[in-house]
């Protein structure tokens, strides 16, 4: 049994390959960014190796002249993406927000590769275009960071929950101007003073009221 490159897995083992990898993932700027590290395989192909280990240095070269290349970390939108895949589908609000997270972070990333390219071509080539702007700028117009629904998402949403608030206004008056209620005591509910005697708490009804006890 071999893995990618022909290599076996005990000496992928003996290598310590997966520590390795693991070491590397941890600088990881995201989750998926850490998955690719660990998911890596030795290759046997010469031409492959050497392209790689040009990209690797061209970069390398670029990070100590340049303080301002950064990695941008990427949410996983992968479920959310096998569940846009089934018919009839739709999406809650926080994942709709991961994508628009997504697409953020993709539009940052291609506008840093494609600056590289002069220096940096290797690097500059893993670039693809993002999908467009509107749907990204869509989705900040109508969710906030949590997935809640803005005002902003519609017009007439926005009307619809003015009027609501409007009505809950008028709904609740005011303190100022606001006569509090006197509590409601009971029918049977009396006070009956006793001569001569301390006072003492007596409860008719729903009412404590304070009479006096006889000596």
């Amino acid at each position: 049994m071999s893995v990618a490159g022909g290599v076996t897995p005990s000496v992928l083992e003996t290598l310590e390959f997966a520590a390795a990898l693991e070491r590397v993932a941890a600088h990881a700027a995201g989750p998926l960014g850490a998955a690719r590290v660990r998911a890596r395989t030795p290759s046997a192909d010469p031409d492959a190796v050497r392209s790689a280990l040009a990209q690797v240095a061209e970069l390398a070269a670029r990070l100590l002249a340049d303080d301002a290349i950064r990695a941008e970390p990427v949410p996983d939108i992968g479920p959310a993406l096998d569940l846009l895949a089934v018919p009839g589908s739709a999406l809650e609000g926080p994942a709709l927000t991961e994508i628009g997270r997504a697409l953020a972070a993709a539009r940052i990333v291609a506008t840093e590769l494609a600056r590289l390219a002069p220096a940096a071509p290797r690097t500059a080539a893993l670039r693809v275009d993002p999908p467009r702007r509107e749907i990204e700028k869509r989705l900040g117009e109508s969710l906030d960071s949590e997935g809640e629904v803005l005002d902003s998402a519609s017009r007439a949403l926005a009307r619809a929950r003015q009027a609501v608030r409007e009505t809950r206004g008028r709904a609740r008056p005011g303190r100022r101007g606001h006569r509090p209620r006197r509590p409601l005591r009971h029918p049977r509910a009396q006070h009956r003073p006793v001569p001569g005697g301390r006072h003492r708490a007596r409860r008719v009804g729903h009412a404590v009221h304070r009479v006096r006890r006889a000596p």
